[in-house]
């Protein structure tokens, strides 16, 4: 018989509409089958569903945000945002002690986007050193490709403080073999308790696509640091000179910054590109769904939960990308895709066109292994792992 455990997790943004969030939910849902459930966040108060929500937010650090716009200052993200929330770190400590204590609370549970949630976990811990503690790495945190940090011992102090929580957690969680593999190079004693659960995709039960006269490609998410568009620009301009301009629109899901919408304007691709923009993560599905071709590119060792959703929509997929988990992926689930391992614009236009050949002839793609991948990475299953993973700790 399975014990009915007492759960405290903490994680804020639980109602925004990214795909981090509809993996926490997802987790949420699943627990709260035959557990006790105590959740902090940023967002809701309340019972819902057998879950009790408590809603803190750090007035002063908006507010400080506000006056200083420090968070758009290069440095931020990387070292000042763990201690920036600390006005939240300290409320998040005394709400959740008295949760642990007043209910018996036997696990704590954090999911991990921003740091400092990671910490609020740690000190919760430290209080109540009998409690099991699980880390749920969304992302990486001091091994992150995307940070960077203004000195080596910054890096250090904030490497040392990870160490700690990782100390201190009896599972961690996290979302690919790359970042399994970083972890267990970069820390020592971690091999027995770290597990992977992948990020998966939600499903929309959105199968038809539009009709319309033009081939529709379509990149998802947002362009920064060494992650730039610029080829994809190039690449697409190449492409669109070998067929009639009007036979083809690239859809842009995510923000552009003005100097790449620029970009588009200098290469003569504004008639050509359709800019949707910041919209939600189920219309940004439907899009993806409703598309002819999909394009992945993803210059770093990132497991992203796009390519999860990509390969669940049955498309396919135009992959650049030197990261191999992805590419034996798609070459499991998609083997109809394209996957080119240089950045080259000459031959991301040649794949682009080999796709358009077969739209125009009215080729479709069968998705033969479609009922394993659903039953391997919906959200709902992976949830379901995640269960069995506590109550095996």
């Amino acid at each position: 018989m399975i014990k009915l455990r007492r759960i405290l997790i903490v994680t804020p943004f639980l109602t925004q509409t990214s795909p981090p969030m509809f993996r926490i939910r997802s987790f949420i849902n699943e627990l709260k089958k035959k557990n006790q459930l105590h959740v902090i966040n940023t967002s809701c108060n309340g019972n819902k569903d057998n879950v009790s929500y408590y809603k803190i937010k750090d007035n002063f650090s908006s507010e400080l945000d506000k006056k200083t716009k420090i968070r758009e200052h290069p440095v931020f993200r990387s070292f000042i945002l763990p201690f920036f929330y600390i006005g939240w770190i300290v409320s998040c400590f005394i709400k959740g002690s008295k949760l642990i204590e007043k209910n018996k609370i036997d696990i704590i549970f954090v999911s991990h986007g921003p740091p400092h949630v990671l910490i609020v976990g740690y000190l919760l811990k430290l209080r109540q050193k009998n409690c099991i503690f699980i880390t749920d790495y969304r992302d990486s945190w001091t091994d992150n490709p995307y940070r960077t940090y203004p000195t080596r011992i910054i890096r250090r102090v904030l490497h040392n403080i990870e160490k700690d929580v990782l100390d201190k957690s009896n599972l961690i969680i996290v979302v690919s073999e790359v970042e399994k593999k970083r972890f267990l190079l970069n820390y020592e004693n971690i091999y027995d308790k770290i597990a992977i659960i992948r990020n998966g995709f939600f499903n929309i039960g959105q199968d038809e696509k539009n009709q319309r006269k033009y081939f529709k490609i379509t990149h998802s998410g947002n362009f920064y640091k060494k992650k730039q568009p610029d080829l994809i620009f190039k690449a697409y301009k190449r492409f669109l000179d070998k067929i009639n301009r009007k036979d083809s629109k690239f859809f842009f899901i995510g923000k552009l910054s003005d100097k790449n919408i620029d970009k588009i304007r200098i290469h003569g691709l504004q008639d050509d590109t359709i800019l949707v923009g910041n919209i939600s993560y189920k219309k940004a599905l439907s899009q993806i769904q409703d598309s002819d071709l999909l394009l992945f590119y993803e210059p770093t060792l990132a497991m992203t939960t796009k390519i999860y959703d990509y390969i669940s929509s049955g498309n396919p997929i135009l992959v650049v990308t030197e990261n191999t988990e992805v590419i034996k992926f798609v070459n499991k689930y998609s083997p109809y895709s394209i996957i080119i391992t240089e950045y080259n614009e000459e031959l991301m236009a040649k794949s682009m066109f080999e796709f358009y050949n077969n739209w125009e002839k009215g080729i479709e793609y069968d998705f033969k292994l479609k009922s394993l991948y659903y039953k391997k990475y919906s959200r709902n299953n992976l949830a379901k792992t995640l269960v069995a993973k506590i109550h095996e700790t």
